[in-house]
């Protein structure tokens, strides 16, 4: 679970990107900032997160992630 943010810089520079958040989100064992200088979108932090915490459940750090199994109807999810 966790939020993206950007941050504007002004002076033409590009907006700092920041993500906060933590694992799992069900029942959770640890949290994760990430936080870029002039990356631009928030899409950048938010990438080095799911990497950082995907590599923490590869050496078992963190349960493996459950798959959502609902089937929504037409327009319903």
């Amino acid at each position: 679970a966790g939020k993206m943010a950007t941050v504007a810089k002004g002076g033409g520079r590009a907006p700092n990107a920041w993500f906060a958040g933590y694992a799992p989100a069900d029942a959770p064992r640890c949290s994760i900032v990430v936080a870029l200088e002039h990356a631009g979108g928030p899409d950048a932090a938010g990438r080095i997160a799911r990497d950082l915490l995907e590599r923490m459940r590869q050496l078992g750090y963190l349960p493996q992630a459950k798959t959502a199994n609902q089937k929504f109807p037409p327009g319903k999810g």
